[in-house]
């Protein structure tokens, strides 16, 4: 990891294990659900950041001296490996229910989608919206 990132991502981790502690004791206080997940959605796009960071610094660094040297096939294995785990995200299908978001999951090694329901952007409509390009 490049010198001059790893603070910036020792930061990340340290916000995001705080958080986690915090949404651990709103758990155990019997917080309103609903306040949980939007906690646990600002900690998933926490470790979304985390990751593009990490990337980014590994496709500038790691990557260029393995092609260089003769580490070639294996990086290359190593990106696509990362490709196919970054594939099986769930992709919004953008079917709302006032804040739910819906998610269309592809399971790996089959055709089945299954529609799946994650708080979304917390707007406070009532009504359900199809923002899907289909």
């Amino acid at each position: 990891m490049q010198e001059e990132r790893k603070p910036d991502v020792l930061k990340r981790l340290s916000y995001i294990e705080g958080h986690v502690a915090g949404i651990r004791k709103m758990v155990e206080e019997d917080k309103y659900c609903v306040d949980i997940l939007r906690q646990t959605y600002a900690v998933r796009k926490a470790i979304e950041k985390l990751e593009a960071l990490i990337l980014e610094g590994h496709l500038r660094t790691c990557v260029p001296e393995g092609m260089k040297g003769d580490r070639e096939e294996e990086v290359i294995q190593e990106l696509v490996q990362l490709y196919a785990i970054a594939g099986q995200r769930r992709v919004g299908c953008g079917h709302r229910i006032g804040s739910m978001e819906f998610h269309r999951t592809v399971h790996p090694g089959s055709r089945v989608a299954c529609c799946e329901s994650s708080v979304g952007g917390m707007d406070g409509t009532d009504d359900v919206q199809n923002n899907s390009p289909e």
